[in-house]
């Protein structure tokens, strides 16, 4: 058990450096890097047909590692049906 726990976490390891046949962290930061490029590009599109639609969107979104929309509660969003 201690032998392969070792394995593993030396191929962890290497992972995490960019060796063992890539590397994840340089793949996540690569499309974190494009997700966030890629909203940006839609807020300037939106702001120049609906500036006030990429004002609030542009304040209720946050990129990064993880990408999220959290409404505004001061401005409830009321769904038709």
């Amino acid at each position: 058990m201690q032998e392969e726990r070792e394995a593993l976490l030396a191929e962890l390891g290497a992972a995490a450096r960019g060796g063992a046949g890539g590397s994840v962290a340089s793949d996540a930061e690569r499309a974190r890097l494009n997700v966030t490029k890629g909203l940006k590009a839609a807020l300037d599109k939106i702001a120049s047909s609906h500036p006030p639609l990429a004002a609030h969107l542009a304040a209720t979104t946050r990129r990064g590692t993880f990408c999220s929309y959290t409404p505004d509660p001061r401005h409830p969003i009321e769904w038709e049906e």
